[in-house]
């Protein structure tokens, strides 16, 4: 018979490999994809796209160098146009003056949503209420106008990187007709 200790360690261990088992699908499905957030006058062809770097998750006034590098890989990889990743703060500064060519930016957005499952083992009088909680950070993206400062409608929402970054590249494909 397991004794209280041994379910407790057999929990601690089946269950997160269950949850990583079970993990989101990875791909964004096209119908989800919402062509609106482009804006209508967004030409990727002839415009740079500003992309702010993604900030750290408990320091938001501070880059994330090896996130912000996994995603400019990644939209080298997915997003075939000219592109320049840039901090908040350079959004407004002479270097990217001209709308012409940079009038619209890219702003992330990182979402934490905290999951707690409720789990009871044991048997007998020796019961015991487990609720193990993590937090899954969710990243997604919208355009900002810099010209008018209006900002569009957030992009699909992931928990991986590289979902966000191809449903950001297949969003203004789909948008644009490419």
């Amino acid at each position: 018979m397991l004794t209280g200790r041994t379910l407790c360690a057999l929990y601690i261990f089946i269950v997160p490999l269950l949850l990583c088992s079970c993990a989101v699908n990875r791909a964004a499905p096209t119908k989800e994809l919402d062509a609106s957030i482009v804006p209508p006058d967004f030409n990727p062809q002839k415009q740079v796209l500003l992309v702010v770097e993604m900030p750290r998750k408990n320091k938001p006034s501070e880059r994330n160098e090896k996130v912000t590098k996994e995603m400019e890989d990644l939209l080298r990889k997915y997003y075939p146009y000219n592109f320049k990743i840039v901090s908040l703060q350079d959004l407004h500064s002479n270097n990217y003056a001209d709308t012409t060519i940079y009038k619209f930016a890219l702003l992330n957005k990182l979402t934490g949503v905290q999951h707690t499952t409720y789990t009871t083992v044991g048997s007998g009088s020796s019961m015991h209420t487990l609720s193990p909680t993590a937090t899954t950070t969710y990243i997604s993206y919208r355009f900002l106008d810099r010209a008018t400062n209006k900002e569009y409608g957030n992009s699909y929402q992931s928990a991986w990187l590289k979902t966000s970054v191809q449903a950001l590249a297949n969003t203004v494909k789909k948008a644009k007709n490419i």
